[in-house]
């Protein structure tokens, strides 16, 4: 596939999100919010789909498109090259992944990613978007606040503050406060090692056999 269309159907993605979002709306019976949602995503279709193509010619008897380098303010791309990098498996990765989000851009983009997640609850949805960005092996490393040199602070990393933002930036969860957000994620990060364990366990029991 062309550096064109693979762009394309980025863009492509991020709007099966959208709808994906609608359609939990219309389930939660949020009347209100889907009027909303509505609203801002006819604005958003509009405006995007009308600056997105610059030329729209026939290649080899396919439909091809142009992007302009726009291409929704240029987050597909920054949202491409942050997934590749996903799920972080160690210290490094993660390190070098809270590098690349000192960009606004790269912020951006991945910060309307994770508001798209989906959750029966706001622990849920917390836990969902934990286990698309890490793997638990390098979540035993970290705790909260840190602890002496033994574990790393999480709550220092730039990938926590995207976590907080896409919170905030998803319709179905209203925390009154950060620590809401909070104290789902420091169980999370607590019982890292825990889950690990059970997964050994899991693996370590014997194949029932099938007389």
């Amino acid at each position: 596939m062309t550096a064109k269309g693979l762009e394309f159907f980025s863009c492509h993605y991020r709007y099966m999100l959208l709808f994906g979002h609608y359609i939990r709306l219309v389930v939660r019976g949020c009347y209100r919010q889907i009027l909303l949602y509505m609203l801002s995503l006819s604005w958003v279709c509009f405006s995007s789909f009308y600056r997105m193509f610059d030329v729209i010619e026939f290649e080899g008897g396919l439909l091809e498109t142009t992007p302009t380098s726009w291409v929704i303010d240029g987050q597909c791309t920054s949202l491409q090259n942050l997934l590749k990098q996903l799920p972080l498996k160690t210290l490094n990765e993660v390190q070098s992944f809270d590098n690349l989000l000192m960009s606004e851009e790269n912020v951006a983009a991945l910060t309307e990613y994770l508001s798209f997640k989906s959750g029966d609850s706001l622990s849920h949805y917390l836990r969902n978007i934990m286990r698309e960005c890490f793997l638990d092996v390098v979540l035993q490393e970290f705790s909260w606040c840190g602890t002496n040199g033994a574990k790393a602070q999480f709550k220092k990393l730039q990938i926590k503050s995207v976590i907080f933002a896409s919170v905030m930036k998803n319709s179905s969860f209203h925390p009154k406060n950060n620590m809401e957000i909070e104290d789902p994620l420091r169980k999370y990060l607590a019982q890292a090692k825990h889950r690990i364990e059970m997964r050994k366990n899991k693996r370590a029991l014997p194949t029932p056999r099938i007389e």
